[in-house]
């Protein structure tokens, strides 16, 4: 889905990419126009998230003091609790789906259903992965459903999937919380942006620009060249 099929400002909030797009309010995220985003490499796209397996896990500095975000301890812990859980959490949405007349991108189950692509990702933010439990109404066309799957640390923003009455979906994030015990009426559009044009998307966009973060904002490391690639854009 593109930016144009949705009531919605394109925006991508994420990390500061240190020297190539600042952060000049120091601000926990920054707000990126989706149309001026470096385009994803076309080579990550439609994988199946294989690329992914092939990055290490999360390394032993997680347990390093200074880091502001996930910690070694929780890591550890959360990756065996996502593992024995995904293939019933998982199937548990895809009947809720199911029953909803939902379809559902396959890329969708398959990522958060396989502990060793979730945890492949670092956030900044120590933003996280949450297994999907709801499909909801959105509440500015509801003809079009919601499904939440991402969330900030400190709930400054919620990311979800939504999917279009045409089966069709984008990732839209929002600094409102919406569940069934809120009313329409309890959320307002301009806290509403869009963010990606699919899941997929996200997830390798998130994946990149958070390794960027990592590399030049705390580990002194060279970028790759998918990476390098990837902040050349801000140079031009």
């Amino acid at each position: 889905m593109n930016p144009q099929d949705i009531p919605l400002q394109g925006l991508w909030w994420s990390c500061e990419l240190n020297g190539y797009r600042p952060n000049p309010d120091e601000s926990t995220y920054v707000a990126e126009e989706y149309a001026s985003l470096p385009p994803l490499p076309k080579r990550l796209l439609g994988k199946d998230f294989e690329w992914l397996k092939s990055q290490p896990m999360p390394p032993n500095h997680l347990s390093d003091p200074r880091l502001i975000g996930p910690k070694l301890e929780w890591w550890l812990q959360n990756y065996d609790a996502w593992k024995s859980a995904a293939a019933e959490k998982i199937g548990q949405f895809k009947s809720i789906a199911k029953s909803n007349r939902l379809a559902i991108p396959r890329e969708f189950c398959r990522f958060l259903g396989n502990a060793d692509l979730v945890c492949r990702i670092r956030a900044a933010a120590d933003g996280y992965f949450q297994f999907p439990n709801s499909v909801l109404p959105w509440p500015f066309d509801e003809s079009w459903s919601l499904i939440h799957f991402f969330s900030d640390s400190q709930d400054c923003f919620w990311w979800y999937l939504l999917v279009s009455e045409k089966d069709d979906h984008c990732v839209v994030t929002s600094t409102d919380i919406y569940t069934d015990a809120r009313r329409k009426d309890e959320t307002k559009i301009e806290n509403w942006w869009f963010c990606e044009k699919s899941f997929e998307s996200f997830v390798i966009r998130l994946w990149i620009e958070n390794e960027i973060w990592f590399k030049l904002s705390f580990e002194n490391e060279r970028l790759d060249a998918i990476q390098q690639e990837y902040v050349n854009h801000y140079r031009k």
